[in-house]
C-alpha cells in the first residue's frame, strides 16, 4: 500500500517542477524529462507561477458557519439567563432567529467554544468524615471532579453555565441529605 502523501509532498513536488524550469531555463520539456514529471504538469506550474508568483495553493472557503454571529450572541444570553441551552433554542426558533434544522448540540458547541462558557465547577464538601464515608458507601459515587453523589438523590443535575475562569461555587447540601460531620 502506498504511503498518503501530504500537503508538504505536494508542495515539494511544485517547488521541485518549478527549480528544474529554471535550471533548464523554461524549457518545459526537459524540465519535464528530468524530473520524471509529466509536461502538462510542469507546463501548469509554469503557469500558475506566472499568474500568481508563487505556485502555492489558493485558499479555499471551507464550509460555511451555520450560527452568525448575532445568533451566537442571542444564544449566550438566554443561555446564561435560562441556564439550559435548550430552552434558549427553543425561544429564539419561536421567535425566528435560528432554523429549526440547527440542533442543540451545534447551538452547545457555540456557546462552549466561541463564547468561553462552561458549565459551572462546585466545590466538593470534603472532610475526614466524608472521606471516609466515600469509601465504603456502596450506594453513592465519587465524580471525577471529587464531588460526591448519591445515587437516591433527587438534586438538581442540570449543568449551571457560567464564563470559564469564575470561580468555584460551594456545594449546598440539601435538607435531609446533609452531611454528618
Amino acid at each position: 500500500m502506498a504511503k498518503k502523501r501530504t500537503f508538504s509532498d505536494y508542495a515539494a513536488k511544485r517547488h521541485a517542477a518549478l527549480a528544474a524550469l529554471k535550471a533548464h531555463k523554461y524549457d518545459v520539456d526537459r524540465a519535464a524529462k528530468s524530473l520524471g514529471y509529466t509536461r502538462r504538469y510542469v507546463k501548469s506550474q509554469l503557469d500558475k507561477y506566472k499568474e500568481r508568483g508563487d505556485v502555492w495553493e489558493l485558499p479555499r472557503s471551507g464550509r460555511p458557519k451555520l450560527l452568525t454571529d448575532a445568533q451566537v450572541e442571542a444564544v449566550a444570553e438566554l443561555v446564561l439567563q435560562h441556564q439550559c441551552v435548550a430552552k434558549a433554542v427553543a425561544i429564539l426558533k419561536e421567535q425566528g432567529m435560528l432554523a429549526s434544522g440547527i440542533s442543540t448540540v451545534t447551538v452547545n458547541r457555540a456557546v462552549k467554544n466561541v463564547l468561553d462558557l462552561a458549565p459551572q465547577q462546585q466545590q466538593p464538601i470534603l472532610t475526614s468524615a466524608t472521606k471516609k464515608r466515600q469509601q465504603h458507601d456502596t450506594d453513592s459515587i465519587m465524580a471525577i471532579d471529587s464531588t460526591y453523589l448519591t445515587l437516591s438523590s433527587s438534586q438538581r443535575r442540570r449543568k449551571k453555565w457560567v464564563r470559564k475562569g469564575t470561580k468555584p461555587v460551594a456545594c449546598k447540601p440539601v435538607k435531609g441529605k446533609q452531611l454528618h460531620v
